[in-house]
C-alpha cells in the first residue's frame, strides 16, 4: 500500500510547481470519507488535518504540502478551517 507524504516545500518550491494557479477549496470543521483514483497534491495554506490511511496516521497543516497516491482511502478529520490549493482531485468522498 502506498503512503501519505507530507514535506513542507519552501516559497520557491512552490513556485516552480505552480502551486498558487491551481484550484483553491476550503472545508470546514468535518470528518469525512475519500478516495484517490489518481494521484492528488494539496497545499495547506490554513487549517490542520488529521488523515488515517490503513496503519498510517499524519497529522500536517499551513505550510505543508500532502501527496495522496493513486488509489488512497483515508478518513480526514479536519481540526480547523482548511484553505488548500489542490491538483487532480478525482476523489470521492462521503461523510463519516
Amino acid at each position: 500500500m502506498s503512503r501519505v507524504t507530507v514535506i513542507r516545500p519552501t516559497f520557491m518550491d512552490l513556485r516552480d510547481m505552480g502551486v498558487f494557479s491551481w484550484p483553491l477549496g476550503m472545508v470546514s470543521v468535518s470528518r469525512f470519507h475519500a478516495h484517490y483514483d489518481e494521484k492528488e497534491i494539496c497545499y495547506i495554506a490554513d487549517g490542520k488535518i488529521s488523515v488515517t490511511s490503513g496503519d498510517q496516521k499524519v497529522i500536517f497543516g499551513a505550510g505543508d504540502l500532502a501527496i495522496f497516491p493513486a488509489g488512497t482511502d483515508c478518513t480526514w478529520q479536519v481540526i480547523s478551517p482548511v484553505r488548500a490549493h489542490y491538483k487532480a482531485a478525482s476523489y470521492v468522498g462521503q461523510a463519516a
